[in-house]
């Protein structure tokens, strides 16, 4: 309408000769008011009679009053959020009063942070009536298990309608990260060797479930004295940061003093202003031993009698101890075995080296005697230090417990008798005078003549007895021949020979046949 969109004209135009074009202003109103395009026309009328082939015009006013804007942002052009928030709210909304339907689309775009690992990726049209004055979207954050650095993400807005124009086309938005995890030293007590030159010290997250690490922690780590101290014991450390979990262990020098005495602690602390971390077991204590003497068993094996009836087992230290130190000796079954009815009697027996030079301490175990023929059995001794890392040299050794229960073997009995032509045989045993626990008694079993003939009175025999675990006698048969000879009772003798090496208690046995035919 002339005199609100435009200011009238009515005005006349003289061509001379040689003029073709001539032109008008006609003045354009500019309004706050956002409106529809609008049109008004001019007409033209000859004054001096000549012809007009286009008589009138259309002229269109393009609106340029619709602005719009992002209406909740706190900063200009930056959000900040926090990914525990589950979400972000982004409000769009005109500066102006709409006097149509304005559609504007907005859509989020990757910077650091990334759709679907961080936000979800949004392109939305917002449909602005007449009525409508601020649009507003929910665009959803991620929270995640991943301790990461402040991510960002842009939010653009744009519109196909030429009349829309904004004064803020993009927004940044900041994901600040939300997550926590708890982190201690671990372990809490360190024990170290004055003469080791250094010990580490280590931290480690004790959150369940595990966070993710996409960005370094700083840690600050600090000493502080105790009855050990800097510099005469160790190296102090002031503020020394480490990049956690880069780097999750500090390493501290400890200073050999050459003085023998007692052990000696300071502390380590750890502190971090890093908002996602939640300290636990911040303070861990490091306890430097005096370089000491090691301690184990004296030697690595004895050997005991089972009539000796126990076995001293000691333990020594390699030179002076500057405190009492206690270890626990425990026996172990190898193929003797312990118990009532075994062949030892098992330990557990704690000892105290007791401080100063040459400490011994030692313990009896007790060995059981039978009178079982065995071969040597053995069984173990462990020893391990109570409640320190202090040094050892032999934690272990063997007892050989030797069998004095030699096995004899001999006739019984010693004198048989045979009748010819009643007795087919004689049978002839060797006995061992005690159980054996054992294989392998070798005994050889030969004849010889007396009056008896070999072939005409009996049949000559040798042969191998072999006594095994279990056994206490065998036996062999000798055939005694029969003739029709009238004659006087004739012998022939057993000899026993050891072919193992056992002693013999009765190494000859003697066979006498009588005849059955009469003279």
């Amino acid at each position: 309408m002339s005199g609100s969109d435009y200011t009238s004209l009515n005005q006349t135009l003289v061509f001379n000769s040689g003029s073709q074009q001539m032109c008008v202003d006609i003045g354009i109103l500019d309004d706050s008011v956002t409106e529809q395009t609008e049109v008004f026309s001019i007409s033209l009328e000859s004054v001096s009679g000549e012809g007009i082939f286009n008589q009138s015009a259309m002229v269109s006013i393009l609106d340029d009053d619709i602005v719009f804007e992002f209406t909740n942002i706190p900063f200009t052009g930056v959000y900040i959020l926090s990914e525990s928030f589950g979400f972000g709210e982004i409000c769009v909304g005109t500066m102006g009063i709409l006097s149509r339907e304005v559609i504007v689309t907005l859509n989020t775009s990757d910077v650091t942070a990334t759709s679907p690992d961080d936000y979800t990726s949004t392109t939305v049209d917002l449909v602005f009536s007449m009525s409508t004055t601020q649009i507003c979207i929910n665009i959803a954050l991620v929270e995640d298990l991943t301790v990461e650095s402040v991510e960002e993400f842009s939010v653009r807005l744009s519109s196909s309608d030429l009349a829309v124009s904004f004064a803020m086309e993009e927004a940044q938005v900041f994901i600040s990260d939300a997550t926590t995890f708890v982190l201690g030293f671990m372990p809490v007590d360190y024990r170290v060797q004055e003469s080791s030159g250094s010990v580490e010290v280590c931290v480690a997250q004790t959150s369940s479930p595990p966070v993710q690490f996409a960005r370094d922690v700083p840690l600050l780590f600090n000493t502080f004295n105790g009855m050990a101290s800097a510099p005469m014991d160790f190296t102090a450390v002031v503020n020394e940061m480490v990049d956690f979990p880069s780097t999750s262990c500090l390493t501290i020098t400890i200073i050999d003093d050459g003085v023998v005495e007692p052990d000696e602690s300071f502390t380590v602390a750890v502190t971090s202003n890093d908002p996602a971390v939640i300290l636990g077991d911040d303070v861990a204590t490091v306890t430097i031993a005096d370089v000491e003497a090691p301690i184990g068993i004296e030697f690595p094996l004895y050997e005991v009698g089972e009539a000796d009836g126990f076995q001293e087992v000691c333990v020594v230290a390699n030179g002076a101890l500057s405190q009492d130190v206690q270890v626990v000796l425990r026996s172990q079954d190898i193929s003797a075995n312990a118990g009532p009815n075994g062949d030892y009697v098992a330990v557990e027996s704690f000892l105290t080296l007791m401080a100063g030079s040459s400490p011994r301490a030692c313990v009896n175990v007790g060995i059981t005697s039978d009178l079982a023929d065995e071969i040597n059995e053995r069984f173990r001794i462990n020893m391990a230090v109570v409640g320190s890392l202090w040094p050892t040299f032999r934690t272990t050794t063997e007892v050989v417990i030797n069998d004095d229960d030699v096995v004899q073997v001999g006739f019984d009995p010693q004198e048989y008798t045979a009748t010819e032509g009643l007795d087919d045989t004689v049978r002839v045993c060797v006995s061992l005078d005690r159980p054996l626990q054992r294989d392998g008694v070798m005994v050889q079993v030969s004849t010889a003549d007396g009056s008896a003939q070999d072939a005409v009175d009996y049949i000559s025999t040798t042969q191998t007895l072999v006594f095994n675990s279990g056994d206490l006698e065998m036996c062999v048969d000798i055939v005694i021949v029969d003739d029709d000879l009238s004659e006087q009772p004739e012998t022939f003798s057993i000899n026993l020979q050891s072919l193992s090496g056992e002693p013999l208690s009765n190494s000859m046995a003697g066979v006498t046949i009588l005849s059955n035919d009469e003279g």
